[in-house]
C-alpha cells in the first residue's frame, strides 16, 4: 500500500484557483456562515464574498423570521438569482457557490411550495427541492448562456 503524507495547508482549493484567475466569488447559504467555521474557510481559500442569514438580515434583504436554522431554500434561490444577475453584468468571470439545506434534517424542512405527493415528508421535501433546483437552473439558463 502506498502512503502519501500531505498537510491540508499544501492542498490548493477550488476557490484559490479561481481567485488566482481573477474570478469574483460569492458563497451563499440560508444559515449562519460561522457554523462549523465555514466563514473562515471561504474567506481564507478564495476570499469569497459571503451572503448568509446574518448578512441578509443585517442589510435588510431578508425580513422574515427564523425557519429552523435560517431561511428556506426558496428564499436562497431568490437571492442567488439576484446575485448571479448582478455578477453577470460585470466584466470579470464569477463563481457563485450555493449551499441548500432544506433536505438536511432527518425529515427535511418543507416549505409552502412542497406538495404532499408522498406518504413520507422527506420524500416530499426531496421532490420539492428537485423542482426548485430545476426551476432555478431554467431561470438562470438565459443569463448564464450569455456568459459562457
Amino acid at each position: 500500500m502506498v502512503s502519501i503524507k500531505i498537510s491540508c495547508q499544501e492542498l490548493l482549493r477550488f476557490g484559490e484557483i479561481l481567485k488566482k484567475e481573477g474570478y469574483n466569488q460569492i458563497f451563499m447559504c440560508g444559515s449562519d456562515i460561522s457554523f462549523g467555521g465555514r466563514d473562515k474557510f471561504y474567506k481564507q481559500h478564495g476570499d469569497y464574498e459571503i451572503f448568509d442569514y446574518i448578512s441578509a438580515k443585517n442589510n435588510g434583504r431578508y425580513t422574515g423570521g427564523l425557519e429552523g436554522w435560517g431561511f428556506l431554500d426558496k428564499n436562497l434561490y431568490g437571492f442567488a438569482k439576484e446575485e448571479i444577475t448582478r455578477l453577470s453584468k460585470e466584466e470579470k468571470p464569477f463563481n457563485c457557490t450555493i449551499l441548500t439545506v432544506d433536505t438536511h434534517h432527518m425529515e427535511g424542512l418543507p416549505c409552502n411550495l412542497c406538495p404532499k405527493e408522498y406518504d413520507q415528508q422527506y420524500a416530499n421535501v426531496i421532490a420539492c427541492a428537485s423542482k426548485q433546483l430545476d426551476n432555478f437552473i431554467e431561470c438562470m439558463g438565459g443569463i448564464l448562456s450569455r456568459r459562457l
